[in-house]
């Protein structure tokens, strides 16, 4: 029987939010099918990419948000 992999389902997997006995069944799936296990590492790949980015905000708006608190407290 052929089963239908979502893309929702490899996320779940590469993220490992599903439960053990569904990874083992995901990564059996993956040494059957070759496409599927390609589109598991493209996802484990994209995931490596959004942890290593790193956002810093500027100066000016770190010193608006700062100001706004401290007019805030005043007020109070």
């Amino acid at each position: 029987m052929i089963k239908t992999t979502t893309q929702n389902e490899i996320i779940l997997n590469v993220y490992k939010e599903n439960s053990e006995s569904s990874q083992e069944d995901f990564q059996t799936e993956c040494v059957m099918n070759s496409t599927l296990s390609e589109e598991r590492d493209e996802f484990e790949d994209i995931k490596i990419s959004l942890e290593a980015l790193s956002f810093q905000p500027r100066q000016k708006s770190i010193d608006a948000i700062l100001n706004y608190s401290v007019s805030f407290m005043k007020i109070q």
